[in-house]
């Protein structure tokens, strides 16, 4: 993984864009929540989905619905 490359990570159940900024001593590593500009602590490669390309919105568009629909369903 790359310091300063964004990629899109499984957040509190949402896919979001995540800027990768630096190893975290605890293991993991520490990002930047793109949208909300909050930092994050990815503990692990699994919640890594793909690297986050702006002009390539689709894929991230529709699995971001994908999440969308199974949080909608485990609430029924």
């Amino acid at each position: 993984m790359r310091s300063n490359a964004t990629y899109v990570v499984k957040v509190s159940g949402r896919l979001a864009p995540v800027k990768i900024l630096r190893e975290s001593p605890y293991g993991g590593w520490v990002g930047r929540n793109e949208r909300t500009g909050r930092e994050v602590r990815i503990r692990s490669a699994a919640k890594l989905r793909q690297p986050y390309r702006t002009g390539n919105a689709t894929a991230f568009n529709r699995a971001n619905v994908e999440g969308d629909a199974s949080t909608a369903n485990r609430e029924e």
